[in-house]
């Protein structure tokens, strides 16, 4: 290196590089400043605080003004102590100081920091001649490097057809590192010049593509540039490894082994100096490591290093490989890689700089390269032209190898038929080609005359370089060496110009010769050619091969680098066109034979494939391109079956969409194409033109743009069967939108359009909008999430309303526009814009100003059939809410307009309430200003019709209005206004201020508004701060006005901030309607005066601390109200005070029906009032006292008011869990009284005060005392007061632990003393076999005076009769005597049934024949009396003589039993009505009593019901004996299986029996023969029935008789005139059996029940039913359950109801009658007062609140069953409501349903005021276990299914 004397230089070279050199020195160490600083011997020391930069920068800007020999010595100070000089400016400052210097030092690199700690300058020695040195050995490496570069860069462009132009080369950038996909879907593509991609930066940059896509000669390309310093000059070392190179090193070497030893070697003494500048200065060193796809190791994450990293330790290639690119070898450094895009996983995540992938010759290199290559040949043009047009050679030529393997290719087709060569069809056919083309030229080839082909003359060459290839693709090996070849193999290869020479560096250094394919896809086709060729071939080596390939590389899949072609080859070589070319390679038919079956194979491992429904996107894609090369039409349409390709970030190439395109060309029906983030060129999308089965195409991703939306629209119009485009996540703009929208015009099938996600403004999207309406098919259209403003939006609607078929136009903003979403219908029914249906346009989070709503509104009153505005989230202010309240009139809108998440002010509140007045079509204002806001106008749909021109009839009616302002923050100053406008507004019906702070004085003002609401029914002003006084203004108003049905207040305290419960403060009026003015939608509930009722009030108080002042102020305002009802103070805190003043002004409440004073914690000094309760009542009130906490001294206190007060008549009482209490207050004073204590502990001291009580009520005629604990001589105790009370007619005492002594004794003894009737009712667990047979032989042998005693389970009913006064009867029956002169027994009826009786129980009968003498009916059913019992009681009968009813219905009846009990009956000539259901009939028995029933003259009842065992002789005898019975009116004959036969003589028999009135047939089946036959004898016994003239009820349940019986049995009803029961359940009737049966039955004027539940009855019959009901005037049960009744002829049958007043029972479950059935029997329950069971299960409906409210017109009611109907909380809050009302209502089924803890809380609540109700049903709703079980223990008549409890 020249040095510089010339002192001049070297200031002038230090003030050029100052900039720099400052940057530098600022990096350094504190240390390295402060060693430099001391060279500014006279410079002021910058103060330490100070920048450093200035410091630096005083410091050169010093020494560029200094003598030459000072800045020579600052310069050599500065190289040795700096650290990361960069080399050139070192290089620059050194040659312009010299190296003269005589302090300088020889270099020691290694204790180079140590320098920092030496004093500068004279102190410390610098080593420059040696460092000089060490800069002299580094740049003669750096020129040897240089020259191996260029060396390496000459051999790469050998045989290259044209020079390399890196400016034209192109990369795909990635900016997503460690993604196994190319890119997100939303991602835009980068594509940039190769010479930036080239940037040197630290880290590593992965450059990917395919084999032969050039990315070797690229990275040479890029080292020769850097020779010419045409890449970044930070770059001062570039090592270039190729790993196929890599492949041969040793197991382990060092770092410098493998720069210097395997690259380049520099002089040993150099080595050292140069590696120490390699690791010193890392980020100067570039790397480049060139097909890791050829590594036969993998990346190995290196682990955490626990020492600093030896240069000299041995590693393997991986280790250090991995070691670099992670960054524990060499940091900083830059390190390039090239790989196929699937190794890129081994890589690091966190150290790839960049990736990119290279990409291929577009068309238009192609077309230079085919020009080039085809240079003076006569077939150039030809030849160019072909290339161009054929997709599967342009799609290889994008690989820069593979385009000159087709240009060969293409020379060899046009040389051997110049004018018109056979093109090959698919890759497969071509490499065929090629390998002809490359065959052709090796010498001798192609002999002149020569008839045998290329292939077939070389066919043992070509087998073994097969074999060869396949070897290398099983060993991942590209590099085969030549000495492993065959010579003759060889020559042929090399002449041919299939394999390539090369040589590579072994271990020891020695070169070694070696060779590889040409390309890596001829391995892979001669890999194949061999499978299926070769003799070895068998069947697993095919399948194994033939695994599909995804371009999803996941990091767990084994590295797989040989394999990307090899399956499709092989499916290649199995079409047709390659069979001839195969065949040229085998040997012999077998031969022949074998590659056919591996034909075969291949294409049924691909159909097994193409059936799989699991396969992804790309592996679908595989699956194309395979079948693509089969040319198998049968595969794929298999494949094609499929609804949609889904393929994503993956780059497709024309052969790809080439293959799409055939498998959904052969598919018979349409399919979807999906493309979301995959990169293709422009050519591709022409490919797609040539299918006509693509029904929809989605492309997504930014890399789709303006160009690509064109050429797109050159395509559209030929898709004819595309009905959905979408073109989203892209970077559409209005350029592109503009050819696009050109396009849409001409396809009108698309029904779907989606442009979302785009770069369109206002100009693109209106493009896109003009075109819409062209666009007929149209059902969807999105175009959100593009630059538009609100104009363009504004536009796009202007233009949608004028759409016929438009039906919602979507928009969301929030400053920008998010999504516009246009949907329309394709009614064909819409021709108009009249015509169409309901639209819905919604703007959400949109802001308006006044113009912009002016401009809106403008746009939607032209548009008709508006059904919903949405503007939720608008911004706006008053001024443009004003704007759209004037313009509501003109807009026809039919349901609402919607503005939740709105901001209001009061004055905007305002506005829109006044439109409730103002404008007649809106129908309701629903606004609520709390977080979150809803606001809400609804129109009304009839005044709507009146505005579109509909007239109505009825033009004077008023609209039925609403206004709801919940949560809006009004208070009492606010209201002024409002109540004006609404004083105005004549129609409104519902008012709900609830949730704002009116408090008392804003209550008063609406209290004073009310007779201005003359059509109000509800005002809600709950939680809103009210207090007693505005309490008490309510009630004033509750008097005064009549309309004024309902209040319903809770939580009311004497000041707003106390609270004594958690729950809401609730306060609603209910009004009744106003009939001076008609509304329209109002439900008229006016009372009937035959319910008790003709306008009811309720006021209710719960939940609420009330004073006695208030409460008597209270009261004394609701004692003036006449139509009181129901007042409810429950759930408060009330004082005896307050309950005093209650009763005070109870007489004056004189309608009252209800006073609810339950939980109000009154104890037992609360209800003492009522004992000293003594004023006149006027009314038949029920007081609830439930859940007080009363003792048993509280239930004495009520009971001790019977005894004070004449009123109060009734007083029930239960303690414990249930705490139960009920006070019946009764107009008449002397009405009988009911006295029932249950559950109370007593103690003597409670018994003695009860005895007491009851003495002195001497009008007390039921007494219940059962379930309580009695002390010890408690009987004793009443004993003599139960006697005493002659009024007395029952008494009951149910499980009070009395045994059966107290039974006899205390109780029939002492009782037996009054003359009276009574009866008792005792259950004890013990009564039961023979204790129940004990207890009545002792009873019956106490006293005389019983008429009845029966046992039932556990429970013993008796009943007394009148006795003997003196000897004197006190009836006409005279009693007589028995033998020992005591009176005989008067009992007429013994039952005992269900007792676990048994045969020799009966015994006592023997005993108590002479005393029941009189005994006229015996029940012992339900017991297992054996063949003992049989006799017994057969031994018996004789003896009863006055004996009329026998029921003998036994559990387990045996064989033998009736025989038995016959010999008793035929001596039992009084018997009337005899029961032997159940029993076992064989055929002695059935003669029998075929014997014994004729002998019974006063028969007149027989039940052989599910009699068994019976035979056709038995059943012969049987039906004789029976028939024989002339004046039997009574027969049962229920569930009888008769043989044909028998059945037959039964209808033959039977009119010899005409005589009788009630006749069961039900479920008689036919144990054998045809179902024809059977059939033809059902019918018989239907003729047989028709001179039964005198029936009164026949019951033919499931007999299936179907039409034809029904037809027959009508034939005799008209004739049936006195019947008043007919069942026929389960009979298959359908509508034309049952329509002549409902006419026949219009003659049987007495019925009274018709039963037709389980058949197959529909609208039909409904409506005709309806017609004739009317006429049936003494109907009272119709039960029509399970049949097939809709909505109208359910409609039409209820509407008939109000005409039949008898009916009591309704059961229509089963029936979907919906919600307009239940509708119109909600409006006739009014008119059906007499009304007792009413079932509506499972009527497909959950609307039956409407139906719950009217049952409080329905004052009998007492059976009501809503199950299985889904219903909600709503019917159970109303439900809640009517109970107290339905004082005889006794069970409510409301089972699986979906009712919550909200209703079943509110229905215990309500049980506490419904003392009739004995169970509700709640199995199935939705409460928990914990809710089921805390509610069952509040209120046990609440009844859960037993899994919950």
């Amino acid at each position: 290196m020249e040095e510089v004397n010339d002192e001049a230089d070297v200031l002038s070279v230090l003030s050029q590089v100052a900039s720099e050199l400052v940057e530098v020195l600022v990096g350094q160490p504190d240390d390295v400043q402060t060693c430099l600083l001391r060279h500014m011997q006279h410079v002021p020391r910058p103060a330490q605080t100070g920048d450093q930069r200035d410091c630096m920068l005083q410091l050169v800007d010093h020494f560029r003004n200094a003598q030459p020999a000072e800045c020579r010595r600052f310069i050599h100070t500065i190289t040795m102590v700096c650290d990361n000089l960069p080399m050139a400016l070192e290089s620059q400052l050194l040659s312009a100081a010299g190296c003269d210097d005589p302090h300088l030092a020889p270099p020691q690199k290694s204790k180079m920091p140590e320098y920092r700690n030496q004093q500068p300058a004279d102190d410390c020695p610098t080593p420059l001649k040696q460092k000089r040195k060490w800069k002299d050995s580094l740049e003669t490496y750096h020129t040897s490097i240089k020259k191996a570069l260029l060396q390496q860069y000459e051999q790469v462009m050998q045989g290259v057809v044209r020079n390399v132009q890196l400016e034209q080369i192109r990369v795909s950038l990635r900016r997503s590192p460690g993604r196994s996909k190319e890119a997100e879907e939303g991602a835009t593509e980068s594509i940039v010049p190769v010479e930036s991609f080239f940037t040197a930066q630290p880290g590593v940059t992965v450059l990917l593509g395919p084999a032969g896509s050039g990315k070797t000669l690229v990275t040479h390309y890029a080292a020769r540039r850097w020779v010419n310093s045409n890449l970044p000059k930070s770059v001062h070392l570039l090592f270039f490894f190729e790993f196929r190179q890599l492949n041969m090193l040793p197991d382990t070497l060092s770092l410098s082994d493998l720069l210097f030893h395997f690259f380049l070697s520099p002089d040993q003494e150099d080595s050292e100096n140069i590696l120490a500048f390699v690791l010193e200065n890392p980020k100067q060193v570039w790397l480049i490591f060139d097909g890791y796809d050829e590594f036969r190791s993998r990346f190995t994450p290196p682990a955490r290093p626990s020492d600093p990293f030896d240069p000299q330790q041995h590693l393997t290639v991986s280790e250090l490989f991995s070691g670099l690119c992670s960054g524990r070898i060499l940091p900083g450094s830059s390190i390039m890689v090239t790989c196929r895009a699937r190794d890129m996983l081994d890589l690091p995540d966190n150290d790839l700089s960049q990736v990119g992938e290279l990409l291929g010759f577009d068309q238009q290199r192609v077309r230079e390269y085919a020009e080039h290559y085809f240079q003076g040949k006569t077939h150039r043009e030809h030849a160019v032209n072909v290339l161009l047009k054929s997709r599967h050679l342009l799609s290889m030529s994008s690989i820069p190898a593979l385009c000159f393997m087709c240009c060969v290719c293409l020379d060899h087709l046009f040389s051997d038929k110049p004018h018109k060569p056979n093109l090959p069809e698919t890759v497969t056919q071509v490499y065929i080609q090629i390998l002809n083309a490359f065959i052709s030229r090796c010498p001798g080839s192609m002999l002149t005359g020569s008839s045998v082909p290329p292939l077939q003359s070389h066919k043992v060459e070509v087998q073994e370089l097969s074999r060869l290839a396949l070897q290398g693709l099983d060993e991942h090996r590209v590099v085969f060496w030549k000495s492993d070849i065959p010579q003759n193999i060889l020559d042929f290869a090399m002449a041919a110009g299939l394999l390539s020479p090369l040589k590579l560096r072994q271990g020891d250094g020695s070169w070694r010769e070696g060779c590889a394919f040409v390309h890596l896809t001829m391995q892979e086709f001669l890999g194949a050619l061999h499978l299926m060729t070769s003799d070895d071939t068998i069947e697993t080596d095919l399948r194994k091969r033939l695994n599909l390939k995804t371009r999803w590389t996941a990091r767990t899949q084994p590295k797989t680098v040989f394999t990307d072609s090899l399956q499709l080859f092989l499916c290649g070589l199995t079409s047709s066109a390659c069979c001839p070319y195969l065949l040229q390679l085998v040997r012999g038919s077998r031969a022949q034979s074998c590659m056919h079956h591996r034909q075969a194979v291949v294409l049924k491992v691909l159909q097994s494939l193409a059936n799989s429904a699991s396969l992804t996107g790309p592996k679908a894609l595989e699956l194309c391109r395979c079948a693509y090369e089969t040319q198998n039409l049968q595969l794929a349409e298999t494949l094609a079956s499929r609804s949609r390709f889904e393929l994503r970030n993956i780059r497709l190439t024309l052969m790809d969409m080439e293959a799409l395109t055939f498998v959904i060309s052969a598919a018979g029906q349409g399919v979807g194409l999906d493309f979301g983030g995959c990169s293709m060129e422009l050519e591709c999308l022409e490919v797609l033109a040539s299918s006509g089965n693509i029904s929809y195409l989605i492309f997504r991703s930014r890399k789709y743009e303006d160009r690509f939306a064109e050429v797109l629209s050159g395509i559209l119009p030929r898709l004819t069967s595309l009905r959905r485009l979408e073109f989203i996540s892209g970077n559409l703009t209005d350029a592109g939108a503009s050819k696009l929208a050109i396009a849409l015009g001409n396809c009108p099938g698309i029904a779907e359009l989606n442009l979302s996600d785009n770069m369109l403004m206002n100009h693109g999207i209106s493009k896109i909008a003009d075109v819409l309406p062209k666009m007929t098919s149209l059902t969807t259209v999105h175009l959100g999430k593009n630059g538009v403003s609100l104009d363009g939006v504004l536009y796009v609607v202007e233009k949608m309303t004028s759409c016929p078929n438009i039906q919602r136009i979507h928009v969301v903003g929030n400053k920008e526009i998010k999504e516009i979403k246009l949907s329309l219908s394709q009614d064909p029914d819409a021709q108009s814009v009249e015509d169409a249906p309901g639209r819905i346009v919604s703007f959400l989070n949109c802001t308006f100003t006044p113009d912009e709503m002016q401009k809106l509104c403008l746009i939607l009153a032209r548009c008709f059939g508006l059904s919903v505005i949405d503007l939720s989230g608008a911004v706006m202010k008053d001024d443009a809410l004003q704007v759209l309240v004037d313009w509501l009139p003109q807009l026809s809108v039919s349901k609402e307009v919607v503005m939740n998440s709105t901001f209001l002010t009061m004055n905007g509140l305002s506005i829109l309430s006044r439109s409730v007045t103002n404008y007649p079509a809106v129908a309701e204002v629903n606004i609520r200003r709390q977080d979150p806001t809803k606001v809400s106008v609804i129109f009304s749909t009839e005044t709507q019709n009146q505005t579109l021109g509909e007239k109505t009839p009825k033009q004077d009616l008023v609209q039925s209005k609403r206004l709801r302002l919940s949560e809006c923050d009004l208070r009492s100053s606010h209201v002024d206004k409002l109540y004006e406008t609404l004083r105005c507004c004549q129609g409104l019906t519902f008012l709900d201020l609830s949730s704002n702070a009116l408090g008392n004085q804003g209550l008063k003002k609406l209290m004073d508004l009310l007779p201005h609401l003359t059509a109000v029914q509800e005002i809600n002003v709950s939680e809103n701060g009210v207090t007693m006084p505005g309490v008490l203004a309510v009630a004033e108003a509750f008097r005064s006005l009549r309309s004024m049905r309902a209040v319903d207040i809770t939580n009311i305290h004497q000041h707003k901030t106390s609270r004594c419960h958690e729950e809401k403060q609730r306060l609603i009026m209910k009004f009744g309607v106003n009939k001076s003015k008609p509304l329209r939608n109002v439900m008229h509930s006016t009372q009937k005066p035959e319910n008790g009722f003709l306008l009811y009030k309720k006021f209710s108080l719960r939940c609420s601390c009330i004073l006695p002042n208030n409460m008597d102020e209270l009261c004394r305002r609701l004692s003036a109200c006449s139509s009181l009802v129901q007042l409810d103070f429950s759930g408060g805190s009330l004082e005896q005070r307050s309950i005093l003043n209650v009763l005070t002004h109870l007489p004056q409440m004189t309608t009252l029906k209800l006073l609810n004073l339950s939980d109000n914690k009154l104890r037992d000094d609360g209800v003492k009032p009522f004992a000293q309760f003594d004023r006149e009542h006027r009314a038949s009130t029920l007081v609830s006292l439930n859940h007080n906490k009363m003792t048993v001294d509280g239930a004495l206190y009520l009971a001790i008011g019977m005894t004070t007060c004449a009123h109060l008549h009734r007083v029930e009482v239960s303690l414990g869990e249930e705490d139960r209490a009920v006070v019946h207050l009764a107009p008449d004073h002397s009405c009988d009284k009911s006295l029932s204590l249950r559950n109370c502990k007593f103690e003597v001291t409670h018994l003695q005060m009860l005895a007491g009580i009851l003495h002195s009520c001497r009008q007390l005629v039921e007494l219940d005392l059962s379930c309580n604990d009695l002390p010890a001589g408690a009987m004793e105790t009443l004993q003599k007061t139960l006697s005493s009370l002659n009024a007395l007619r029952r008494l009951e005492i149910r499980n009070c632990g009395l045994s059966q002594r107290d039974i006899e004794a205390l109780l029939l003894e002492e009782l037996d003393c009054s003359e009276r009737q009574l009866e008792i009712r005792v259950e004890e667990p013990w009564v039961m076999g023979q204790a129940a047979v004990s207890l009545i032989s002792f009873c019956l042998d106490l006293t005389s005076n019983i008429q009845q005693i029966r046992v039932n389970g556990t429970t013993v009913n008796i009943t007394l009769g009148t006795r003997y006064a003196q000897g004197k009867l006190c009836s006409d029956t005279l009693m007589p005597r028995m033998g020992n002169g005591k009176l005989a027994s008067a009992v007429k009826c013994i039952g005992l049934v269900n007792c676990s009786l048994q045969g020799q129980h009966l015994a006592f009968l023997h005993r108590m024949r002479q005393r029941c003498a009189q005994l006229v009916e015996l029940d012992l059913s339900q017991n297992d009396i054996d063949i003992e019992g049989a006799e017994i009681l057969s031994s018996l009968l004789p003896d009863l003589q006055n004996l009329r009813k026998l029921r003998l219905e036994y559990k387990e009846a045996v064989q033998g039993q009736v025989r038995i009990l016959t010999i008793g009956l035929s001596k039992s000539a009084s018997l009337e009505d005899l029961s032997l259901a159940h029993h076992v009939i064989d055929d002695d028995s059935a003669a029998a009593l075929a014997t014994t029933l004729p002998g019974l003259p006063r028969l007149r009842a027989i039940n052989l019901s599910h009699c068994s065992n019976l035979t056709t002789v038995g059943a012969r005898h049987l039906v004789t004996g029976l028939t024989n019975c002339r004046f039997v009116e009574d027969v049962s004959l229920k569930g009888l299986q008769l043989e044909e036969e028998a059945l037959v003589h039964l209808a033959s028999e039977l009119p010899n029996i005409a005589s009788v009135r009630r006749l069961i047939l039900s479920k008689i089946t036919v144990a054998t023969g045809s179902t024809d036959s059977a059939s033809g004898a059902v019918l018989l016994l239907l003729r047989s029935l028709e001179h039964f003239r005198r029936i009164e009820e026949i019951e033919l349940d499931e007999m299936w008789l179907g039409d034809r019986g029904i037809q027959e049995l009508a034939k005799h009803l008209p004739k049936w005139t006195g019947l008043r029961r007919i069942s026929l359940c389960e009979n298959n009737i359908a509508d034309g059996g049952g329509e002549k049966l409902l006419v026949a039955l219009t003659h049987c004027t007495a019925l009274e029940e018709i039963i037709l539940s389980r058949n197959i009855l529909g609208g039909a019959s409904a409506t005709r039913l309806g017609e004739v009901l009317p006429s049936m005037t003494c109907l009272r049960v119709l039960n029509l359950q399970h049949n097939q009744i809709q909505p109208a002829g359910g409609t039409a049958l209820v509407t008939s109801f109000q005409a039949c007043g008898s009916l009591t029972d309704i059961n229509l479950s089963g029936n979907p009658l919906g919600t307009e059935g239940a509708a119109a029997l909600s409006s006739m329950l009014p008119h059906m007062p007499s009304l007792r069971k009413l079932h509506l299960v499972s009527v497909h409906t959950t609307e039956l609140s409407s139906i719950t409210a009217c049952l409080e017109n329905c004052a009998c009611a007492e059976d009501i069953s809503l199950a299985w109907n889904s219903v909600g909380d709503d019917v159970a809050l109303k439900l809640a409501e009517v109970l107290p009302i339905c004082q005889k209502l006794k069970r409510v089924d409301l089972e699986s349903n979906k009712i919550s803890v909200a209703g079943a809380e509110a229905l215990a609540a309500s049980l506490q005021s419904s003392s009739s109700i004995q169970v509700i049903r709640l199995w199935k709703n939705n409460i928990s276990r914990e809710d089921a079980l805390r509610l069952s223990a509040k209120e046990p008549r609440l009844n859960f299914s037993p899994t919950l409890l």
